[in-house]
């Protein structure tokens, strides 16, 4: 009866500790990771100065993975050039009410998540746009 109790008390135990850890991960890489940040959408790209940066990554969280994502409408991508010389890519989506977005070290392998808010993240993209 005690190992009973014992192994039902160490499952629900990993099984917490999982949920706080996956709960806490972020979807996104460190900003300290990142060498480099361009926005590409329709019309044009450019690269998104550091200083932006923790703007850009506000507007973004917190997010959730979304298992069951729906078509939504691409408003254009972020491609990132990591220190240690990866690449990591974002595709941001127009959804009401809240934001949406992919991620991934490649295309195939992107991830779908709902959080942050679109409407400040893209105002957060135009202020990242450099003057002519």
């Amino acid at each position: 009866m005690k190992k009973k109790y014992l192994i039902t008390g160490s499952i629900a135990i990993i099984v917490i500790i999982l949920s706080f850890w996956y709960l806490l991960s972020s979807p996104l890489p460190s900003l300290e990771d990142i060498a480099k940040m361009e926005f590409s959408f329709a019309s044009g790209k450019y690269e998104v100065a550091k200083e932006h940066w923790p703007a850009v990554w506000q507007a973004m969280l917190p997010a959730s993975r979304d298992w069951f994502p729906s078509k939504w409408v691409v408003v254009g991508g972020l491609k990132l050039t990591l220190k240690n010389g990866g690449g990591y890519i974002i595709s941001l989506y127009s959804v009401p009410d809240t934001g949406a977005f992919s991620a991934g070290t490649t295309f195939d392998g992107r991830t779908y998540y709902r959080g942050g808010n679109s409407k400040q993240l893209m105002q957060a993209l135009e202020r990242a746009k450099p003057t002519p």
